[in-house]
């Protein structure tokens, strides 16, 4: 359950069970070493620091202040969030990106029964990248809406 008090917290970690529970690792790194907070580091020549693609970021929650909407007892707050996938793949990054699709719309009851509602998915599209010569990396964002219910 999500409380008031540590509400960007524990609705973060709700998304990123739901998301490691439910979408595999094509790569087979094993555990969800391919998730992170936010984009993971790169340093020159160190390739054993970043994990290689594809990875998931799950950014932080983000309240909609403008919405908040008052009543006898409660107050009711938006969450926003995005998730990017980045890979090198177009193949994969379409695959994967269906896969979060899906955990995320099937795993309503998960959502509610942690006390906020999922109420938008909305996909911000698909880009590529040329990062060195011969290597392009595909990146696909989704917005997903929550609304939280504060007692």
């Amino acid at each position: 359950m999500i409380a008031n008090a540590s509400i960007f917290k524990d609705a973060w970690n709700v998304l990123y069970n739901v998301v490691s529970g439910a979408v595999a690792d094509p790569a087979t790194r094993g555990g969800s070493a391919w998730i992170f907070s936010s984009f993971p580091a790169i340093q020159e020549g160190k390739n054993d620091e970043f994990p290689g693609y594809p990875i998931i970021t799950l950014e932080s929650f983000q309240p909609d202040t403008e919405l908040l909407t008052h009543g006898a007892g409660y107050m009711s707050c938006p969450l926003n969030t995005e998730i990017s996938l980045f890979s090198k793949s177009k193949a994969q990054l379409d695959a994967v990106a269906c896969d979060i699709f899906d955990a995320i719309s099937s795993n309503r009851s998960v959502f509610v029964g942690s006390g906020f509602r999922l109420e938008t998915i909305t996909p911000m599209g698909i880009d590529t990248d040329v990062i060195s010569r011969n290597n392009k990396i595909h990146a696909w964002t989704v917005g997903i809406g929550f609304k939280f219910n504060m007692i």
